[in-house]
């Protein structure tokens, strides 16, 4: 029995092309609502009481958040791959194929993202982070319309190939796939470790920018 791989042409235009799209945005809705609500209720002073680290506390919401994101992401790879099953019930298949492009090509995006989201809104106090990443939403897909037949430069924060039967060009620009997404994830962890920071200097009693503003303003005032 032969043993066929899924195009990937095919299964980057069909699954991951437009799923990097939407995770380029979606998530920084979450990590921000997320982080204001705390505000909002008015316990950040009893969770920078306890006795849990920075670290601790960062992390614990971060993965929380990426794992919200992903999942979803792995559900829909897994009915695809059902899906091409299906189609070929008698040939011997990738079966892992839509599940390692879910971690490979748009894990990186989802980690980046929720890790600006995190640090902007943890500095800022506002929804600053969605604007910003509506901005980085906007260049990314500019340079992703010059590029659909497959854009992996470091300027896309989600990867482009939307041409059916261009399979080439992804070979070609292999080892620029490989190191753009290794960057990305090398910077979500870098802007991780900046809001843990963070985190530890509000802990102190440090102001969010809003925070500040608002006291240079009352100041005036008064």
């Amino acid at each position: 029995m032969v043993r066929i791989r899924i195009p990937i042409s095919k299964l980057l235009g069909q699954n991951a092309d437009y799923t990097g799209i939407i995770l380029l945005i979606l998530p920084i809705f979450i990590i921000t609502t997320l982080s204001l609500k705390d505000q909002g209720a008015g316990v950040t002073t009893v969770i920078y009481s306890r006795s849990i680290s920075s670290f601790q506390l960062v992390m614990t919401r971060f993965l929380a958040v990426v794992c919200a994101t992903i999942l979803p992401v792995l559900f829909v790879a897994i009915y695809e791959t059902y899906r091409v099953v299906s189609l070929y019930p008698n040939e011997l298949l990738d079966y892992f194929a839509f599940v390692e492009h879910a971690f490979i090509w748009l894990l990186p995006t989802i980690l980046v993202v929720v890790a600006f989201g995190f640090f902007v809104t943890e500095w800022s106090g506002t929804i600053l982070a969605i604007v910003l990443q509506f901005a980085l939403f906007f260049v990314t897909m500019s340079i992703g319309l010059q590029q659909m037949e497959g854009g992996y430069s470091l300027g896309l924060i989600a990867l482009r190939h939307n041409i059916i039967g261009n399979t080439q060009v992804y070979v070609d620009h292999l080892q620029a796939l490989w190191i753009n997404r290794v960057s990305y994830t090398a910077l979500a962890f870098v802007l991780l470790g900046l809001t843990i920071g963070l985190y530890e200097q509000k802990r102190k009693g440090m102001r969010t920018a809003y925070e500040w503003i608002q006291h240079v303003l009352h100041a005036r005032r008064s």
